[in-house]
């Protein structure tokens, strides 16, 4: 049974894999391109300063949600037989940034929390709010009660 479900996700996977190489790749390539170019003017011995790294993180959770959003929209619209553009599932997740936002750093502090409190609790903390995201987007949930769902 297991391995069903494992080669339906692979077939999934193949199916809407350019779609999400649309969605996510520009972000991700954004996001690379600006790491290289601050570890580029840095001095080639010292690390990256702090604000460098600062402004990288700020970019880095200011694109997230609009990718992560979009990629959720998408494969939304795909599962309910009613395919939407990538576009149109970029604008989609422009409307639920805020949340998005809230809710993953939300959940990483929890998280955070739960593994400073040995590890099985974060790991179950983890588990747990694994669908918040989901539910934030596809519900049209804010952060805290789509973490209280989760």
């Amino acid at each position: 049974m297991p391995l069903n479900y494992l080669r339906q996700s692979l077939f999934f996977f193949r199916q809407h894999l350019l779609a999400i190489i649309k969605i996510q790749l520009p972000f991700l390539l954004l996001i690379n391109l600006a790491t290289l170019w601050v570890e580029s003017t840095s001095a080639p011995d010292l690390p990256a300063s702090g604000n460098s790294l600062a402004v990288l993180m700020l970019l880095n959770l200011t694109l997230l949600p609009v990718y992560w959003g979009a990629t959720i929209f998408y494969f939304a619209s795909v599962v309910a037989d009613q395919p939407i553009s990538v576009t149109t599932a970029l604008i989609q997740s422009l409307s639920r940034w805020r949340p998005l936002l809230l809710t993953y750093l939300s959940v990483a502090l929890i998280t955070f929390g739960g593994l400073m409190l040995f590890i099985i609790p974060g790991i179950y903390l983890t588990i747990r709010l694994s669908f918040a995201d989901y539910i934030c987007v596809l519900q049209k949930q804010p952060a805290m009660d789509a973490i209280r769902q989760s």
